[in-house]
């Protein structure tokens, strides 16, 4: 049955009867996504409970979903025939569906005239602004209707106008709605698929090792090292479209603390990158960390009195400010790569420092490059020089688990609770 969503996750050991009353609260306080998600839990265990497919619909049709509400009701009557409130909420929605269709089938209209006109504007430039601003009018009224063609539309408005800010907006936002891939051509006009250089794109916890990890790769592969971030200050680093445009043809390695936000994975998708996703212990990181902005690297932080506080403060300051990011990041890359969003390949700091040629190869192998065995050589004899050009710090694996106090490690457990579908046992947790 397609109610049972995929997506509905139950924790073990709940029935489908609770999960329906976690549900009710969840609904009843607002949280409406939540509520689908326990219902839909609800069915996965339960596939003919009348009264889950029932809430489920209820919640598809307050959340504008009525092509799905329309499924939950007509499912109930197929079990019931007799049930009279699916009975009635199925007349509403058909209603509500007539309504939407008829609207709906008007904007299908505008936008196949559209695309005509776009095709057939005789290089009038005059015309560009008007249609393109048509294009994305008509890309809001379907995602607002929840339908595909939002897609469509913005790609037309960006046919017309390549690059404009309101354009990516609207595709990102498009994108995400309908679980879609990006295209290079989303992007760019100048550029075919295989025009795209090699990007080795290293996606990385700040303090992971990763400029190691850098200088290891370009040293094995000869690529140059680029970065696509507008800035490396207290921003956060997001790939930059004007960055990617402008190195897309090279064969580059990348490294950046960047999270996986829809539109880095947009970028992405676009530009073929499949991320390498460096990570360490969880408390040998933020051990690391604080060791860092110790030494002063706080100039480019907010904390501009980190100096003046106490080591007691600074360790609280630290996983206050720094924990929650790093679990986030962990937690965001994890999702990314199951829900099959991004093809990414996890490698941790342990088996870096451990074994860097293997790990070299690894990447390499990931990425479809063949390995030339005097460049790793070169590599590996880079790996064990004691020098600044990786800034690698004390290193030892294992050492943060004791520099943390009993409450310290239970509030850094605490927040990765907040993703309680996570494992984070690869970072120590």
């Amino acid at each position: 049955m397609t109610l049972a969503a995929a997506n509905g996750q139950n924790q073990p050991g709940q029935s489908a009867d609770a999960l329906i009353a976690q549900g009710q609260r969840s609904f009843q306080s607002g949280d409406i996504l939540s509520a689908k998600r326990d219902f839909a839990g609800a069915i996965a265990l339960d596939p003919g409970n009348v009264e889950a497919i029932h809430e489920l619909g209820v919640a598809q049709a307050v959340s504008g979903n009525l092509d799905e509400a329309l499924t939950c009701f007509c499912a109930i009557l197929n079990i019931d025939p007799a049930h009279r409130e699916a009975r009635l909420n199925l007349e509403t929605i058909l209603t509500a569906l007539a309504e939407r269709d008829t609207t709906l089938d008007a904007l299908r209209k505008n936008l196949e005239l559209l695309k005509e006109s776009a095709e057939d504007i005789n290089g009038d430039e005059r015309l560009i602004p008007v249609l393109s601003a048509r294009a994305a009018t008509l890309g809001e009224k379907f995602y607002l209707a929840g339908r595909p063609e939002c897609l469509d539309a913005a790609r037309v408005a960006l046919k017309l106008r390549p690059n404009p800010l309101l354009g990516h907006v609207g595709l990102n936002k498009y994108l995400t709605l309908l679980k879609a891939r990006a295209r290079l051509d989303d992007y760019t006009r100048d550029l075919t698929p295989d025009q795209l250089g090699k990007k080795i794109f290293i996606a990385c916890f700040p303090k992971s090792g990763s400029t190691l990890l850098k200088r290891l790769l370009c040293e094995a592969t000869g690529f140059a090292e680029a970065q696509f971030a507008m800035a490396f200050q207290q921003n956060e680093q997001e790939l930059y479209l004007p960055c990617l445009l402008e190195w897309a043809r090279l064969d580059l390695v990348v490294q950046q603390h960047s999270l996986p936000t829809g539109s880095n994975l947009h970028l992405m998708q676009a530009f073929d990158i499949r991320p390498i996703i460096l990570v360490r212990n969880i408390f040998d990181v933020l051990l690391s960390w604080k060791e860092f902005l110790d030494a002063g690297a706080f100039a480019d932080t907010f904390y501009a009195s980190y100096g003046r506080l106490t080591d007691e403060q600074r360790f609280a300051l630290v996983i206050d400010d720094r924990a929650s990011w790093y679990l986030s990041f962990f937690a965001g890359w994890q999702r990314a790569i199951a829900n099959g969003e991004i093809d990414g390949l996890w490698v941790t700091y342990k088996n870096l420092t451990a074994d860097p040629r293997g790990t070299i190869e690894s990447i390499l192998n990931f990425q479809g490059i063949a390995p030339d065995s005097a460049r790793l050589a070169r590599a590996a004899e880079l790996a064990g020089r004691k020098n600044n050009s990786t800034r690698f710090n004390k290193g030892v694996v294992g050492r943060g688990s004791a520099a943390f106090t009993a409450a310290q490690v239970e509030q850094i457990r605490r927040i990765a609770k907040c993703h309680p579908e996570v494992d984070f046992s690869l970072i120590g947790l």
